[in-house]
């Protein structure tokens, strides 16, 4: 859920591990909030690998001649290979689409606007076109709320029923 240039700058030094699990804790570039990002076990074996051979200052991430991405910019268009390689040709997300996806994910997980806005760093629980922004409507949200409300039909129907059978 980090932005482009935050998972772009992500340091070996950043990656921090307790008991309990792995995760990359850093400062979010643009609010200069923390961020904790817990990584699975695949992916905190494959940083540690990368990290082998590197300074724990160095960027983790690197391009396909092994070198740090320049800016946001040069890894937005490599994500594009590196998607289709993943995912194949009819992927078409994109970099930036990654924070979306998170918050959507979170909010259909009924993660609160408070939690989701902690874990991207944002205040998307404080501003509208943050959360329009980060949470549009989906096809998912529109059928977890229609099942709440088919929930309320049948609570109304009860109470209907309740009161024209004393």
């Amino acid at each position: 859920a980090m932005s482009p240039v935050d998972c772009r700058t992500v340091t070996g030094e950043m990656l921090k591990s307790d008991d309990k699990g792995v995760w990359i804790e850093r400062t979010r570039s643009k609010t200069g909030k923390p961020v904790f990002t817990p990584v699975s076990g695949e992916v905190a074996s494959r940083l540690r690998q990368a990290l082998a051979d590197r300074s724990p200052q160095s960027p983790i991430l690197r391009n396909a001649i092994k070198r740090p991405w320049l800016d946001s910019i040069q890894l937005s268009e490599e994500f594009s290979v590196i998607r289709e390689k993943a995912f194949g040709e009819a992927e078409d997300r994109k970099l930036m689409d990654i924070r979306r996806t998170a918050s959507v994910e979170l909010q259909l997980g009924d993660a609160t606007p408070e939690e989701r806005a902690e874990l991207l760093a944002n205040e998307l629980h404080k501003s509208r076109r943050l959360e329009e922004t980060y949470t549009p409507l989906s096809v998912e949200r529109a059928r977890k709320v229609q099942v709440k409300r088919a929930l309320g039909r049948r609570e109304r129907a009860d109470a209907i029923t309740l009161t024209a059978n004393p």
